[in-house]
């Protein structure tokens, strides 16, 4: 009764420390929940082969274009097929990418003008972040024109007072496009904060080149592509844009919130935060690195939640082993003494 005394204390105190672990495992699992730009690869996968994401984040200094893009394009390609990597079905499509860019802009209708955010796209960038449409649907770069645009909900109703307004007409820094649908502001918590509340539109890459003003360089390059080996995909994209590290960072989506990468963050924290180059990030990376920041933090916190249990259960093993050990000697040794009682006996 004693011992027990002794040893309910340091076991109730175990048990809260791994019901604690239990919880902070369940907020480190569900970190990224949300987050459907950094599950691209997850949702273009089909079949045995495993794809990764990649994504590129370019100083404006490097002054990428859509020129460049499909120069990329092609490194890639050159690289799947040394590889020996084929689509599973005929006709379908290996590897998909996306490239995008910021810009300040001038929304118009014959009654209202608002300046707004836009995110001047190219290649499957709606595979890569499929919006929230209340109305309407994306654009694509299969339509017979690139005049066209999707309207956040802020700046729906800033221009045109509502959202249901696909088809209707709307003058970007002058030039004439429709409107294809209207997105919903994220609703994730972290996406929401990097989101802002700055009215926002998407608009072809292509649409804003043939404007007088010029497309802003290219910020951004995604893709998903087969990993045929550990890092093929990084590696085989880093080749392919051919930047210096202070022009460009490249980052895997697929494994960033890993444990072993939570806990790379986290051995990075400090460094991590300081911004020492000219790479902007979009509103989703801003959201995702967010994310990545807190489960690294939840990661450590695991780790040492986990001290306490494992500390108590080696020290009951040892002492219950040890106990058992003792009994079992002693068995042994009550019935040697009892063998040779039968023995004398006869």
């Amino acid at each position: 009764m004693k011992r027990l005394k002794t040893i309910r204390p340091a076991a109730w105190i175990a048990m809260a420390f791994l019901v604690l672990w239990l919880v902070v495992l369940w907020f480190w699992i569900y970190a990224d929940r949300g987050l459907d730009s950094q599950f691209t690869a997850e949702r273009w996968q089909a079949g045995g082969t495993k794809y990764s994401q990649v994504s590129a984040f370019i100083s404006e200094d490097a002054a990428f274009t859509d020129n460049a893009v499909l120069l990329t394009r092609q490194a890639v390609d050159e690289a799947l097929t040394v590889a020996s990597l084929d689509a599973e079905t005929d006709g379908a499509r290996l590897w998909i990418d996306a490239y995008s860019a910021e810009a300040a802009v001038t929304a118009a209708n014959d009654v209202n003008t608002q300046t707004a955010r836009a995110i001047c796209t190219g290649g499957d960038f709606f595979r890569f972040h499929p919006l929230d449409m209340i109305s309407g649907w994306y654009y694509s770069g299969d339509e017979a024109t690139d005049a066209v645009v999707v309207l956040d909900q802020n700046l729906a109703w800033k221009i045109f007072g509502g959202t249901d307004v696909a088809g209707m007409e709307l003058y970007v820094n002058g030039y004439a496009c429709t409107v294809a649908g209207v997105s919903a502001v994220p609703q994730n918590t972290d996406e929401k904060a990097a989101y802002g509340l700055e009215p926002t539109l998407y608009i072809p890459y292509s649409f804003m080149e043939r404007q007088k003003s010029g497309a802003p360089v290219l910020t951004c390059y995604e893709a998903v592509l087969p990993e045929a080996v550990k890092d093929f995909g990084t590696d085989t994209i880093k080749t392919a844009l051919g930047f210096e590290d202070t022009q460009c960072e490249i980052l895997q989506n697929t494994d960033r919130f890993s444990f072993g990468n939570s806990i790379g963050v986290a051995k990075a924290y400090e460094s991590r935060s300081q911004r020492t180059g000219r790479i902007y990030y979009p509103w989703w990376e801003n959201a995702a690195r967010a994310v990545e920041s807190r489960s690294s933090l939840l990661a450590v916190l695991l780790i040492l939640l986990a001290v306490y249990p494992v500390i108590y259960g080696v020290v009951m093993g040892v002492r219950y082993g040890k106990q058992g050990v003792g009994k079992l000697k002693d068995r042994i040794s009550k019935r040697k003494e009892s063998s040779h009682g039968h023995a004398k006996h006869k």
